[in-house]
């Protein structure tokens, strides 16, 4: 079984494709710091990723580790882009998860609760947003990559057909839904 990664930004539909990854069989590694780790010296040292991660879908893997865990020498973008040059050389498929901009916005504004408003600078995000799919839109040419936007009105079933499955849900799964913002506003 090939490892797929979403690759979309959080805020994106990330949690709710883990949680269908789940139900069809995967092992699933879902945002966490360690794995970044991982990469991050994986990826320092010029060598495989997928060797030492026991997982077939990952998602939501963007944030580089902390300065006191390593040294730092790429930016959170540059992060992003050698983790999916460093996949796609490993034969991944990828889900790049796509949300409207202004409704990702919005839905950024209130991730992780109130303490990101205090500290919410509308110009950094839109930029991380720009940066980030002008970077996918280049990588995914001649890859294996389905684009969703599950908040857009994608089906899906546009997934079980890129991933030649029978259906085992009629509809996407809601998760991670903010009490302040509809999953989809």
């Amino acid at each position: 079984m090939k490892t797929i990664t979403a690759i979309g930004l959080n805020k994106t539909g990330t949690r709710t494709m883990q949680e269908v990854f789940k139900k069809l069989g995967y092992s699933c590694l879902y945002s966490t710091r360690g794995f970044s780790r991982i990469a991050y010296t994986r990826i320092q040292e010029k060598r495989d990723i997928l060797s030492v991660i026991p997982y077939n879908f990952l998602s939501d893997v963007w944030c580089p580790p902390s300065a006191q865990n390593v040294d730092r020498f790429l930016t959170t973008q540059e992060f992003r882009e050698q983790v999916c040059l460093q996949l796609a050389k490993e034969n991944t498929r990828f889900i790049i998860n796509k949300r409207g901009k202004e409704s990702w916005l919005e839905s950024r504004r209130y991730h992780g609760g109130d303490a990101i408003n205090l500290h919410f600078e509308e110009e950094v995000q839109l930029k991380e947003y720009d940066d980030h799919y002008a970077f996918l839109d280049k990588f995914a040419v001649g890859k294996d990559c389905l684009w969703l936007d599950i908040c857009g009105g994608d089906d899906i079933s546009k997934l079980f057909a890129w991933l030649e499955v029978k259906p085992i849900l009629k509809e996407f799964p809601v998760v991670g839904k903010n009490e302040r913002v509809k999953i989809c506003t």
